[in-house]
């Protein structure tokens, strides 16, 4: 059987065969999913079939739960923003990370892009940037994103403003919008404020 399932928490759209798992797995924790496929919660799981280990499962499928740096973005993706320097504690790792950094952090515990980018600086190459905000959009309808720098707000913050923008945001307000939202001192130079806006010019390209 084929289509896709859609829990009205979060509105994630995830494959049939993965949401009959999914249930099985965490049981009546998923008893909100509601679904085109209307019979997947009556659907029965064969004995034989391997499950995926849902052993740290912590909410929706690709949705954050109510954590420090997570934006909810107009159009409906939630991504956390952070800094490296900063314990993680109790959150769950990305599924999908964007690293803003001077060099490759060489994480092993899960996918993420490198955008070589110092501190207080700009991006070395702004095609990278855009590139890897563009697939962490992408990916953050179905899966934990997070961006990430060294402090977790001049370049992060630069960087969620651009995916602001890539979310529907005005890009003359997408700083503003980013420190309402995000943190009040997100972007903090001059020439990161100009290149969100530059970059944005870019997306229309």
């Amino acid at each position: 059987m084929t289509g896709l399932v859609t829990c009205q928490r979060c509105t994630a759209r995830v494959d049939y065969d993965c949401a009959v798992a999914l249930v099985r797995a965490v049981d009546a924790s998923f008893a909100d999913l509601t679904t085109e496929l209307p019979r997947v919660l009556q659907v029965e799981v064969e004995p034989s079939r391997e499950v995926p280990d849902f052993a740290n499962y912590g909410g929706c499928v690709g949705a954050w739960e109510d954590v420090d740096g997570v934006v909810d973005f107009p159009d409906g993706r939630r991504v956390r923003g952070t800094g490296l320097r900063r314990r993680r504690q109790n959150v769950l790792p990305p599924e999908f990370a964007v690293y803003l950094l001077g060099k490759d952090p060489y994480i092993e515990d899960f996918q993420y892009r490198w955008v070589r980018w110092r501190d207080f600086r700009l991006p070395d190459s702004t095609d990278d940037a855009v590139g890897g905000l563009r697939e962490a959009h992408r990916r953050a309808e179905f899966e934990r994103v997070e961006i990430a720098c060294g402090g977790g707000i001049g370049r992060t913050g630069t960087a969620m403003a651009l995916l602001a923008v890539i979310s529907g945001v005005n890009p003359d307000d997408a700083v503003a919008w980013m420190r309402e939202h995000y943190h009040p001192r997100a972007v903090e130079t001059r020439r990161q404020r100009g290149w969100v806006w530059q970059a944005a010019m870019r997306l229309r390209m």
